[in-house]
């Protein structure tokens, strides 16, 4: 019992350090290209090599007061400010489409904390028989008062297979 005890405390202590951080992830859910409109900066990451996987586009909206940041080596990022919806939008799915494996790509809404949508996300999907499914790349998306920390990894159980 005191064992139990003990580490449902712990838990409960770690929830609220995480509940006061301050720090909240946003949702993203699908969006079709008719739904991008108005002026973009568009941030790149990835695209080092050709077997690069963890491609990914954000479209961040200039007319919100969030920022979009990617938390990578600046040397992997590029931005791009003052680009119409359809640049920003094809400049993206040339950008994730780096890797010779990539099939098609998807297109995903950013959600701020009142559901307004505060961009977009491009992300490479590849054949099923390469990794066990198509969405390979895991995002996180953290803000912080009017930022937005947007965190690029592959999917943990893919990761550990390419790395065995």
């Amino acid at each position: 019992m005191g064992f139990f005890f003990l580490a449902a405390l712990v838990i409960l202590i770690i929830i609220g350090i995480a509940a006061l951080s301050g720090d909240r992830h946003l949702r993203t859910e699908p969006a079709v290209p008719a739904d991008v409109q108005g002026k973009f900066t568009l941030l790149l990451s990835g695209c080092s090599s050709r077997d690069d996987i963890e491609n990914v586009a954000i479209l961040d909206r200039e007319e919100d007061a969030y920022s979009f940041e990617i938390m990578a080596p600046e040397f992997s990022t590029t931005v791009t400010s003052g680009l119409s919806a359809g640049a920003a939008l094809k400049k993206a799915e040339e950008f994730v489409r780096c890797n010779i494996n990539v099939t098609r790509s998807q297109l995903r809404r950013v959600l701020g904390p009142s559901g307004a949508v505060v961009g977009f996300a491009v992300t490479p999907l590849y054949p099923v028989i390469l990794f066990g499914r198509e969405d390979v790349v895991d995002m996180q998306y953290t803000i912080k008062g009017r930022a937005i920390a947007v965190r690029i990894r592959l999917d943990p159980v893919i990761e550990r297979a390419r790395t065995n």
